[in-house]
């Protein structure tokens, strides 16, 4: 018993010892290896770990590279290019770094405000991440937010999303989050396998038989895909409306033929029960394809071309494919010929099944109808737009004109200067019915089956779909390749809008799509080889020079070749493309019938089409378009337009705008024209204030942007110094960052936090951030206290010549002063940028040094607002925005003395005063200028054109005498220069929304139309019907075009001299002193009398003040 008991406590206490051991282990491991999924702590990480997503929108596998991409982490398909990021260690989590050489780089989630996180790459700064239990993903909390890594869409970057947008059902269906994968060891990176088929059809036959010889045991139809290098077989299903396919032919359906009347059926069995094919009607001489058990085509054999054909109301048809799709869709005999078969267009064959072949049956089970609710084949696609604006960059109330879905699905708006806007406040995408906007949700391929589109109604404002009204969330059924939807009203306001919040489409992606409407004249004569590269998500896969052709101080040049461009981005021969990204900062979007934006390989063009009343809108995302070029082939002698004239392939376009819109017209009296675009230049000025817009202002908006202020303050404020000083005399008490808005009236204060990717401000000084300035070497930083904590404005490089700006408790700017242009500059990656503003915005961004130096330097405080510093007084208490108004009236004492003294000196110095006429008389001289309050500025008609519009100066001495000719109780407006008469003539013309315009040039014959005198508005009218224009400006245009009074008149009427400029007459008048004599004169209607003034008074003018 002894023994016993001996040797059974022996096995006992071996075991206590290796459960004690066994438990000192498991207690020894981080408790995140026991808790994290697999894949995001993969067994060691001791060689550390790749960070990844599975993009399951795209089919890939994408990769951390340890760069980043524009404002995201750039990610690669292939593991080589990688970086190795490894775990420390932290309180309540874990940091991921990679290294940088020798140095830590993190990953690290910055606070934007509302809710909302960037991420970047940090040397001291990093997240500290924990794994969410019910999500199996890494989370990390930002300003008491949780946020995630990962992406959406077919978006292929990380950005930071937060925890709300994601959970079980969605994860790796529609958002894609981060996660880790241990490197083993010895591991050699492969590349991701490539996808592309193979370019030889498995089984293509050399001769496909008209009969095949035997058919007892039933055939397989299919086609020789050869643009996709695949051989295709059809499997007894539908796809969306059309006929799926398979490479395997293990998944084809066994077909039968059931002879008939003058031909033959075709069928296979759904278990007991006869499926046949069938075509039905569509009209317009096109018809769709469906499986039917009662109702059948009859085929027959069409000699010539050797494929199955039947009638269908009357015309011809066959089944195939064409392009690089793979479903059977029904097309007519006219797009087919012996050189296309199998070339670019690719019928439907029958081959013997072999009698030892056992096929697999598939299942026909086909709904008659697409419902709305996704079904099996159909895809849906979701984006908020809220989301995809913080993804994409948007900023508030800029325009963007069109919205990417997916790599199927886009939307692209037009209408007027505001329709397309995009603002935080409701983070929704505007409509304004005023604008007659159009809103086209476009499939690249296949059908649109179902949009629902979710907004809010502004002033009763609505959606509508040719002319009915469409509810928020209404689900439409589409059916077709695109919809376009307007605005209407569902009370009797015109001023109404859609602000769309959140777009839903249901589409069948893999059907064929139909062949264009319009025959194209030439087939492609290349196929493509490989199967088409996805469309990169944010940035094009090959930025263009931004060098100009002919370099501009200040300007940047784009060009886009479209064939590289379709290349680069996926673009499929024959398939519509309504938007194409030049560059950040330009875009250009199309619209029209189903035809326009089609791309062809053959020529590689982007195709225009007459026929359906197109539109070409180049728009810049800021700033002004220079110039635009576009180089383009014309069929059927179709060409460009222009506000009704013509525009010649490798014209020079000046635009001035911030967008243009052309057309397309005919050089001949065809109606069916084509402007077949293969490449456009755009000069630009990135950072600059906005010219005037191509289009007359027709479309001001009846409601001013909720960002825009509604009274524009008459004066520039009191307190902008006259001498901005280099460095402030007092320090001790810190500094207000402010600028001049001078574009608003405003002066704005930086409030110490950010607004998107820019530095917040605020009118009100109570609100604004104490800076202080810390002096390292070589200049200064600048910094407030947060809480105690010292955060400082840093400039970041974004490549390609720009910089953006940041808060950070690590990280600064050095600053230092340009004595020249007395504006606070920092370097970054070699280049100058400072710190202000443009236009109308109000947030502080880094703008490069070019835009304010040289011949630019004159912009300063007119239309570039630069970052200024003023000491903040000790015991001050902030005022709000300086109440003092600047008097009105001028000093009378001229502010300098003149360089040269006339031979004559008057006794008493004349002043020479311009004085606005209220009933100008015939054949008399006036300066033609408008006012603009808002900006202190008096703007004069130049006697030139600037673009489609009258050119401006503000020097009066370099405005041309305007003269009133009388005729037909009413006047002609001319000048004379260089001894020739010229008229100022206007022009009705009928604009694509359908709305009448007025266009403007200089000519030397009188115009059609006389002009009258309106003494209300003190300016002249010109009337066309029942529509009348005036002339003059808006916003802080500086050209002269011709507005209708619609926009001056009744609830409007409030806007003159406020936002709207009229163009008006002014005299120069001389008060006091004695006249003099000379040959220098200046005509003066002082009472009905004309005076000379002497060669004194010519150079007195030259230091008039301006009203």
């Amino acid at each position: 018993m002894r023994t016993f008991a001996t040797e059974s406590g022996k096995r006992v206490l071996r075991r206590l010892a290796w459960l004690l051991c066994l438990s000192l282990i498991i207690g020894l491991l981080p408790m995140g290896i026991l808790s994290a999924p697999a894949q995001a702590n993969a067994v060691s990480d001791s060689n550390g770990f790749y960070a990844y997503m599975n993009q399951n929108s795209v089919g890939q596998k994408l990769y951390f590279t340890g760069a980043m991409s524009g404002y995201y982490l750039a990610t690669s398909e292939n593991v080589a290019d990688a970086v190795v990021m490894y775990k420390e260690e932290a309180a309540n989590g874990f940091k991921l770094y990679f290294m940088n050489g020798s140095t830590k780089t993190y990953i690290n989630l910055t606070d934007r405000g509302s809710g909302k996180a960037g991420v970047e790459l940090s040397t001291s700064n990093a997240a500290v991440f924990t794994m969410d239990a019910e999500l199996d993903i890494m989370v990390t909390e930002v300003a008491g937010n949780l946020f995630w890594l990962g992406t959406y869409g077919t978006y292929k970057t990380f950005s930071a999303s937060s925890i709300s947008y994601i959970n079980a059902s969605k994860k790796d269906v529609s958002q894609f989050p981060m996660y880790l994968e241990a490197v083993e060891a010895e591991e050699e990176p492969s590349e991701t396998p490539s996808e592309t088929p193979s370019e030889t059809p498995s089984e293509t036959p050399s001769e496909t038989p008209s009969e095949p010889a035997v058919e007892a045991n039933g055939f397989y139809a299919y086609m020789n895909q050869n643009s996709v290098g695949q051989k295709l077989y059809f499997t007894g299903a539908m796809s969306g409306y059309y006929l799926a396919t398979s490479e395997n032919v293990a998944d084809a359906v066994v077909m039968y033929k059931e002879e008939a009347a003058n031909g033959f059926k075709l069928y296979f069995m759904n278990g007991s029960t006869k499926t046949y094919i069938n075509l039905t009607d569509r009209g317009s001489g096109k018809a769709n394809v469906e499986l039917s058990t009662s109702n059948a085509a009859v085929f027959t054999m069409d000699a010539e071309l050797d494929i199955m054909v039947t009638e269908v109301a009357g015309n011809l048809f066959w089944l195939g494919t064409y392009g690089t799709y793979k479903t059977f869709s029904a097309s007519s005999i006219s797009y087919i010929n012996a050189s296309k078969k199998d070339v670019s267009q690719f019928p439907m064959y029958l081959e013997a099944v072999e009698a030892e072949e056992e096929p697999s049956e598939t299942p026909s089970e086909t709904p008659s109808e697409t419902p709305s609710e996704p079904v099996e084949g159909n895809s849906t696609v979701n984006v908020v737009i809220g989301d995809y604006a913080v993804a994409n960059g948007w900023e508030n109330s800029n325009p963007y004109l069109s919205l990417v879905m997916n790599d199927v699905i886009s939307v692209a708006v037009s209408g007027g200067q505001n329709t397309g806007k995009y603002y935080t406040n409701g983070n929704n995408w505007r409509i304004y019915q005023s604008e007659d906007p159009s809103v086209v949700i476009s499939a690249a391929e296949g059908t649109i089956v179902s949009v629902k589109i979710t907004y809010a109604s502004q002033n009763t404002g609505c959606l509508t779909l040719n002319g009915a009204n469409v509810a928020s969330d209404e689900v439409v059924n589409v059916n077709a390749a695109s919809v376009t939807f307007s605005v209407g009203n569902t009370g009797d306001a015109t001023n109404g809008q859609a602000r769309i919040t959140a777009i839903e489409v249901v589409y069948s992606a893999d059907a064929a799509g139909e062949q264009p409407s319009e025959t194209p004249s030439e087939t492609p004569s290349e196929t493509p080889s490989e199967t088409p590269s996805e469309t990169p998500s944010e940035t094009p896969s090959e930025t263009p020079s931004e060098t100009p052709s002919e370099p501009v101080e200040g300007n940047s040049t784009v060009n886009v070749v479209i064939g590289d461009y379709a290349a680069a981005n996926g673009w499929e021969n024959s398939n519509p493309y309504l938007s194409l990204v030049m560059n950040d900062v330009i875009s250009v979007a199309v619209s029209g019938g189903q035809n326009t934006g089609k791309y062809y390989t053959n020529g590689n063009n982007w195709r225009i089409y007459q026929s359906e009343d197109p539109s070409v809108v180049i728009s810049a995302a800021e700033g002004t378009i220079v110039s635009v070029k576009i180089t383009y082939a014309s069929q059927n002698t179709g060409c460009l337009t222009l506000n009704g004239a013509n525009v010649a392939s490798d014209e020079v376009v000046n635009v001035n705008a911030a967008s243009v819109t052309f057309s397309v017209g005919n050089t001949g009296d065809a109606t069916n024209g084509q402007a077949r675009i293969t490449a456009i230049e755009v000069v630009y000025s990135a950072d600059a204030a906005g010219e005037q817009p191509s289009e007359t202002p027709s479309e001001t908006p009846s409601e001013t942007p909720s960002e825009t202020p509604s009274e524009t303050p008459s004066e520039t404020p009191s307190e902008t110094p006259s001498e901005t000083p280099s460095e402030p005399a007092v320090e001790g008490d810190g500094f207000y960052a402010y600028m001049n808005q001078n574009a608003l009236g405003k002066k704005l204060y930086f409030s110490g936090v950010m607004d998107g990717y820019y530095l917040g401000t605020t009118e009100n000084t109570a609100e604004a951030a104490v800076l202080y300035k810390e002096e390292v070497t070589g200049g200064f930083k600048l910094y407030f206290l947060n809480d105690g904590v010292k955060t400082y404005i840093n400039l970041t490089d974004r490549g390609n010549g720009k910089a953006g700006v940041e808060l950070s408790t690590s990280n600064a700017a050095v600053f230092t002063m340009n004595t020249e242009l007395n504006v606070m500059v920092s370097e970054v990656a070699g280049n100058l940028f400072w710190l202000g503003t443009y236009s109308e915005y109000k947030t502080f961004s880094a703008s490069s040094i070019s835009y304010i130096s040289g011949d630019n330097a004159s912009k300063i405080d007119g239309s570039q607002f630069p970052m200024r510093l003023e000491a903040v007084e000790a015991g001050e208490q902030p005022s709000e925005t300086p109440s003092e108004t600047p008097s009105e009236t001028p000093s009378e004492t001229p502010s300098e003395t003149p360089s040269e003294t006339p031979s004559e000196t008057p006794s008493e110095e004349p002043e020479v005063e311009i004085q606005l006429v209220t009933k100008p008389v015939a054949d008399a001289p006036y300066l033609a200028g408008l006012v603009q309050k808002g900006l202190n500025k008096t703007l004069y008609f130049a006697g030139a054109m600037d673009g489609n519009f009258l050119a401006t100066t503000e020097d009066p001495e370099a405005a041309v005498e305007l003269k009133l000719e009388a005729v037909n109780g009413g006047y002609y407006l001319y000048f004379v220069k260089d001894g020739v008469k010229t008229y100022i003539n206007y022009e009705a013309y009928t604009k694509s929304n359908g709305k009448m315009g007025c266009s403007l040039s200089l000519t030397t014959e009188a115009p059609e139309v006389a002009m009258t005198y309106n003494s209300d508005w003190n300016t002249m009218v010109v009337t066309f019907g029942e529509e009348a224009f005036v002339l003059g400006t808006y916003g802080t245009y500086n050209t002269i075009s011709a507005s209708s009074t619609y926009y001056i008149t009744g609830d409007k009427a409030a806007e003159i001299d406020v936002s709207q400029y009229l163009l008006r007459f002014y005299a120069e008048t001389v008060v006091g002193g004695n006249t003099g004599t000379g040959d220098d004169f200046a005509l003066i209607p002082v009472l009905g009398v004309m005076a000379t003034v002497t060669v004194l008074a010519v150079l007195v003018i030259c230091k008039r003040k301006h009203f």
